[in-house]
């Protein structure tokens, strides 16, 4: 088969950078000196973090239970007394791209219900410790097919307050999802894979000159070209070919080769390949 043939057939935050302001080199009181603002202080050490790391399984389905693990991090300058951490459902309503961004941005405490927590230990200044709570067959459901299911993920830890009583106090909170899917109501996605076949950026593939041109179309699709090297390559594999239209031969007049391009005529000496 000619090649015209088988062508035709083929979660964290980022912490901010100190800020630096450059004025002009020369120092008065209409240009001041470069002035060098301090560095944030990095999250971490500034307050207490809790970080989710996974939830399995990964997708939650009815009568399955799911465990969900992270690493609470206590602030360099203090530690942490022992606490709760607690997963509470959300009740923000996730309809748009924007609600999805705004409770995974928000840092406040949800008011839903809790659907599971696990108590923690002291924790050192500037040290991590890991949890893992695990939430009970039909504690995360929905009524819907599939769905985003809001979650907040909490830190509290008990400590006295001046009249000795002891209070919970907040160190910490994150958004998150879990992913649920009770029954299938779509078709699965199919990939489509397209190779693109173009002619090299060669002039002489449309001189007047005939064998100049003969000779500029074996390089770009003869033995050993890059065209030629696609199409073998690629036979056999699920994918199909783009095929620009200038690769199938340029118009032009082979009885007249040094007028001006006229009818159509391709080269005649293509590669073969067999599809």
């Amino acid at each position: 088969m000619t090649l015209t043939g088988a062508l035709a057939s083929g979660a964290g935050r980022a912490i901010a950078n100190p800020r630096l302001t450059l004025a002009d080199p020369t120092t008065s009181a209409a240009h001041p000196a470069p002035t060098l603002t301090p560095p944030l202080t990095p999250l971490a050490a500034a307050k207490a973090a809790v970080m989710l790391h996974s939830t399995t399984p990964s997708v939650v389905s009815p009568g399955t239970s799911v465990t969900v693990t992270g690493t609470i991090t206590a602030p360099a300058a203090a530690g942490l007394p022992a606490g709760e951490v607690r997963i509470v459902r959300g009740t923000a309503r996730l309809g748009t791209r924007a609600d999805v961004d705004a409770w995974a941005a928000d840092t406040r405490r949800a008011t839903g219900p809790v659907l599971g927590a696990v108590n923690t230990a002291a924790v050192g200044a500037g040290e991590s410790a890991t949890f893992a709570i695990t939430l009970a067959s039909g504690t995360v459901r929905s009524t819907r097919a599939f769905a985003a299911i809001p979650i907040s993920i909490e830190l509290t830890t008990a400590e006295t307050d001046s009249q000795g009583e002891r209070q919970a106090a907040s160190q910490a909170v994150t958004h998150s999802f879990l992913a649920w899917q009770a029954r299938k109501e779509y078709d699965p996605l199919t990939v489509a894979m397209l190779v693109p076949v173009t002619l090299d950026p060669d002039p002489e593939l449309f001189a007047r000159d005939r064998a100049s041109r003969t000779r500029a179309w074996r390089r770009a699709i003869g033995e050993g070209s890059r065209i030629q090297a696609i199409v073998e390559e690629t036979r056999g594999t699920p994918l199909t070919l783009a095929v620009d239209p200038a690769v199938l031969g340029p118009d032009v007049d082979d009885a007249a080769p040094d007028e001006s391009p006229g009818p159509r005529s391709q080269p005649t000496d293509l590669p073969t390949s067999s599809s």
